[in-house]
Parts: C-alpha cells; structure tokens; sequence
C-alpha cells in the first residue's frame, strides 16, 4: 500500500500558523458583548478638579458632542451626568459610542457651546455670533469649551478628557481721577472695537504647537462690543466685562471710554486676542489722558502678563 504524503512549503505552513494565531488573539480581544464609552470632563486650566464652562462647576444636565476619529468615527450627544464628577454618558443608545475589543484606542474630540438654550448643543462646529450688546448671560452661553485625548480600553476608568476655554474675555475696570472725578463727568458707555462678532472653530491643526486651542474663521463686519456693566471691582468705580471671538485687530483693540462732557476717549489695547485668555485693563482717566494698566489671565485667574500705557484726549 502506498503512503500519500502532503507536502506543505515552509512559508505556506508559516502563513497558516499566523493566521490562527492572529484569529485566536481577535477572539480574545473582541468583547463578549460592546461596552458603553463614559468619560470624566475635566476643564482646563483649573486646579485639577472638574470645572464648568463658566461658573466653574458642573451644574449637571449640560450637554456635550463627543466625535470618534477615523474609519466609521461619528459625532455622538453625551451629557454630564454628575455635577460633582463630571462623568459623561450617552444620552441614549444611538449616541453612546461603544468598546469593542480590549486591544482598543479611541481617538476622542469634544465640545459644547455654552450652558443655555439653542447654544448649548451643536453636532458640528457652527458659526457663532456673539451679541453686540451684551448682558450677565452672554458668558454662560456663548463660551465655548473644547478638548481632544486618546483613550484607551485599557485606562477607560482613569482617563480624562480635558477641555479648554476656545473665547476670550476682557474686562475693563474704570475709575476717575483729578478734576474728572466729579459728578459732572460720569462714565456713560464703553465699548470695545472693530471686532467681528461671528466666527466658526476649526480644530488646531496636527502640526500646531498649541493643540489645545484652535482658530476661529471670522466673518461678519468688524464694529463694537458693548460689555456689560458687572459689580465693581475694588479700587474702581465702574467695572464691565465682555466675551468676544478671539481675533487680530490691526493697530491694536480700540477700548472706548465715554464721559458725559468730555466725549469718547480711545485707548489701543494689544493687537491680539487669544483662546482661553481673560485680558483685564484697569482704566484710570482724567480731564487730560487715559492711562491703563493691564494684566493677562488665564481662565482660571493665573496671571500670565502685564502691559500699560496712556494716550492724550484728542
């Protein structure tokens, strides 16, 4: 009888081995059943605990897109599910993403705008026009928070998705002195110019030194912001504050200061203003000139710069 002998290549006999080795590891990978993605929102620069899009705390119910990157990445509704933790979930089934295998990582991107009505949610990047005039709600609900991380399988329960302020603020502290600080000459307005008001996010590029803050494309006609007067800060007799879209202003951001009887007075403040900056100029005005010193924050009032300067009423 003859023995039938099967003669199988080296390199063929290899492949097949792989082959079975790489299914057996896919097998071990894949998860008997898909597991939600839950996230811990944590809002930078802050000291390390969760932080909200203005007040600085998570009120809880604030709703946030997170986007997968990639093959088959979508754009899903979470929410904040805890105040105090800042957990995020799905608000149901059709937006949760999910873990398929424990070999995976997730690219994530997150934002929200704001905490109240139609600018609290928005599953793409939008333009957003912030209000020429505006009042102590405007930071609430036109701030926009932002942030990017690779979570893996592995680190899901530690992992945090960091976000960061993508507008700017500024505030502007006036007192008067010498014979301007009289009844006869008070502060009637003050507004910030040549701003545009409307602008949509785009994401800082791969090649950006500064990945957590993107670009906004501006539009719109540039004119004033008029902010809105908020309690006085110690040491002035008038305070304002103003949220705008981050922006260069050729010759620098004109900040308007109006008395009755002396007219509109003009101080150029810097040229720029950048993403998650909070610029404070502290405004000292008499019957001759305008005097400002100014200091630079971060959101969470971390002093980053100073600068001052003075011009004559004209």
């Amino acid at each position: 009888m003859k023995q039938l002998r099967i003669h199988i290549p080296l390199l063929t006999l290899v492949a097949l081995l792989t082959s079975c080795a790489s299914d057996e590891a896919e097998q071990t990978a894949t998860l008997a059943s898909p597991e939600p993605v839950m996230l811990k929102a944590v809002i930078e620069p802050g000291d390390g605990t969760t932080r909200a899009i203005s007040g600085n705390t998570w009120s809880g119910g604030e709703f946030v897109a997170v986007k997968t990157a990639g093959t088959g990445g979508s754009t899903k509704k979470y929410k904040v599910n805890s105040a105090s933790t800042g957990d995020l979930l799905g608000t149901d089934l059709a937006n949760t993403h999910h873990w398929w295998s424990t070999d995976e990582t997730k690219t994530i991107a997150a934002w929200a705008y704001g905490e109240g009505g139609s600018d609290a949610y928005s599953s793409s990047y939008k333009a957003v026009t912030v209000p020429t005039t505006q009042d102590a709600n405007t930071v609430k609900n036109y701030d926009m928070i932002w942030g990017t991380a690779s979570v893996s399988y592995a680190n899901r329960s530690s992992a945090e998705l960091k976000f960061y302020h993508q507008m700017a603020k500024v505030t502007i502290n006036v007192t008067r002195t010498g014979e301007a600080n009289s009844t006869s000459y008070p502060v009637t307005g003050v507004t910030i110019g040549s701003l545009k008001p409307t602008g949509t996010f785009v994401e800082p590029a791969a090649s950006a030194t500064d990945k957590n803050h993107g670009t906004w494309t501006l539009s719109g006609t540039a004119g004033n912001i008029t902010p809105y007067k908020t309690t006085t800060a110690s040491g002035y007799q008038y305070s304002y504050v103003a949220l705008v879209l981050p922006q260069t202003v050729s010759g620098g951001v004109p900040i308007n200061i109006t008395l009755t009887s002396l007219g509109t007075k003009t101080y150029k403040a810097a040229a720029t203003l950048s993403s998650g900056v909070h610029y404070t100029y502290n405004v000292t005005v008499n019957k001759e000139s305008i005097s400002v010193s100014a200091k630079i924050y971060d959101w969470s009032g971390k002093t980053i710069g100073t600068g001052s300067g003075s011009a004559p009423f004209t």
